[in-house]
Order: structure tokens, then sequence, then C-alpha cells
């Protein structure tokens, strides 16, 4: 009689496989990142400069390797913030309480759907600094790029978190004073943070 079947479904034998590189990584991450970092650096020195134009100053302002690539994506994350609110989130989260504070129902329930869509483009944009933060640690390890990433994406996510407490209090049954009494409170995030 043979052995007793160790996987009984390809989920199980995917989910066990999945567990030991997981392991192994974990064991040997500073030797497979070192080996990677390694290879990729040999690999970007073999590759062209980018092209100049006839002035001798470079018109495509092409990143030199792929952590600049995201550093120089990530970097773009304020101007995309602004183009998301409309305006920069201190701003713009002021300007949509006091609207609120100050309407009328009709307007309320315009903030209420403004803040709705805010949540969803927010939610999306955070994914994509996720993917940023994660290709950059990847390529260049912890060290300042990874922070400056890191420290763009916890911009994202505060100013969501102030979109989501706005909206929070917008669906009080309390409405317009409960988000009157809070900002005097200085509750609201975007009242004590320094965002950009």
């Amino acid at each position: 009689m043979g052995r007793k079947r160790k996987y009984n479904t390809p989920e199980e034998k995917a989910e066990a496989h999945r567990l030991a590189s997981k392991k192994h990584y974990e064991r040997f991450r500073n030797s497979i990142n070192q080996n990677r970092r390694d290879e990729y650096h040999s690999n970007s020195s073999k590759r062209e400069s980018p092209s100049k134009s006839s002035s001798g100053t470079d018109k495509t302002a092409k990143p030199k390797n792929k952590v600049e690539f995201w550093l120089d994506r990530a970097r773009k994350l304020p101007n995309k913030l602004e183009e998301i609110l409309g305006a920069p989130p201190k701003v713009a989260l002021e300007e949509l309480c006091r609207d609120f504070r100050s309407g009328t129902p009709e307007v309320a329930a315009e903030t209420q759907a403004v803040l709705v869509s805010l949540l969803e483009k927010l939610q999306s944009l955070r994914k994509v600094v996720k993917c940023y933060t994660d290709h950059v640690l990847t390529l260049a390890g912890d060290n300042e790029d990874y922070r400056q990433v890191t420290k763009l994406c916890e911009i994202v996510e505060s100013i969501q978190i102030g979109v989501d407490d706005l909206y929070l209090f917008t669906r009080d049954p309390e409405g317009q004073t409960a988000v009157a009494d809070a900002y005097k409170e200085r509750f609201f995030i975007f009242q004590t943070s320094c965002w950009p």
C-alpha cells in the first residue's frame, strides 16, 4: 500500500508551494535581494545612455534606471492628488466641509456624492502608491528612496482618512451640526495635519 496523499487538491498543492517559497525567501532574503541588485546593476550598466538633442541637453529626460522610474512616478503624486481633489488637499477638504455645513439639504447630498467619488479615486490611488512602494523596495531595498516613497504613501493614506472622516460625519443623522461641532473642536485630520 502506498503512502497517503499529501495534497488532495491542486489548490492545497499550490498553497504548500507558496508557503515553502515564502519560507525560503524569508530565510535567504538578504542574499536573494543582493543577487537581484547585482544582476540589475550589471544589466543597467550595459544600456545605452539616453539620446541628446542637438543643443546637448536631454529632451526626453528618461530615468537612469528602474528605481528612478518608480521614484519619478511617486514624486508626481502630489500633482495627482491635487488633480483628483481639484485643489490642494487641505483647501479642498475645507471647502467641502464649509459647503456641507452651510448648505441646503440638496448641497449636503451633493457634497456626500463628491466625498464618495473622492474615496473611490483615493482608494485606487492608494493601490498605485502601494505598487510604487513595492517596486522601489524590491529594486533598491530599504534606503532613503524607499522611505521617501513610503512618506508619500502615508500622505495619500492620511488624506483618504480625512475624506473618510468627513464622509462619516456627513452620514450622521445630526448632519450639519455634527460636522460644525467637529470642525469647531478641530477634530478633522485636515485641520491639524501638514499636508503638501
